[in-house]
């Protein structure tokens, strides 16, 4: 039977994990032991533009060795200084989080934290991504084609199509699954002669 392998799904959206924060503003500039402030010419500004309580909850969320209470922390610190300069530094570790859970097969941890990070940034492929997949590592079906649809709507994939048929098919939605079957039949890929796929 064809199909996506979990390694295959995850690579239908580029998913963030590693590599330095995004750094639009030079915020990354690092002086010893705190992130830098922005450069000293930029318009009257207070001295720091975070506070000590600020800086003490960032890096206590973002050196939590428990994975779990590290997402917590995470969100806590995003709930309280929803507009802090270190918000950057936040959210790359959140996905370094949510690529952890992910690279270590933790779909039960995966699901919820991808799901509550759509909180924050609604469109976020790689977080639907990451739900489709621990979905599927689940074997909730209905997360996963809730979530299939929507990536395939955003970024068209074949591949997707018919995991996303197969899985009405294993649901027992015939109309749906005859639609999804159509959509990947209009692929190259899936066409007649190079891929057949079995029709009960």
């Amino acid at each position: 039977e064809a199909g996506l392998d979990h390694a295959r799904l995850g690579q239908l959206v580029e998913v963030e994990g590693g590599g330095g924060p995004s750094d639009p503003e030079g915020v990354g500039r690092l002086v010893p032991g705190r992130p830098a402030l922005r450069p000293a010419q930029q318009p009257a500004q207070p001295e720091e533009e975070y506070t000590e309580e600020e800086y003490d909850a960032y890096e206590k969320a973002t050196k939590e060795p428990d994975p779990d209470k590290r997402q917590a922390a995470l969100v806590a610190f995003m709930e309280k200084y929803p507009k802090s300069k270190l918000q950057p530094h936040i959210v790359h570790s959140y996905k370094s989080l949510l690529a952890e859970y992910h690279k270590n097969k933790n779909y039960a941890k995966l699901l919820p934290a991808a799901e509550q990070w759509l909180k924050y940034e609604p469109n976020d492929l790689g977080s639907m991504a990451y739900i489709a997949d621990a979905a599927k590592g689940l074997g909730d079906d209905k997360k996963f084609v809730e979530y299939g649809q929507k990536i395939y709507a955003a970024k068209p994939n074949a591949d997707m199509a018919y995991e996303i048929a197969q899985t009405f098919k294993k649901i027992g939605d015939q109309a749906k699954y005859e639609e999804w079957t159509e959509k990947t039949l209009a692929d190259p890929k899936y066409a007649v002669g190079e891929f057949n796929l079995r029709v009960d």
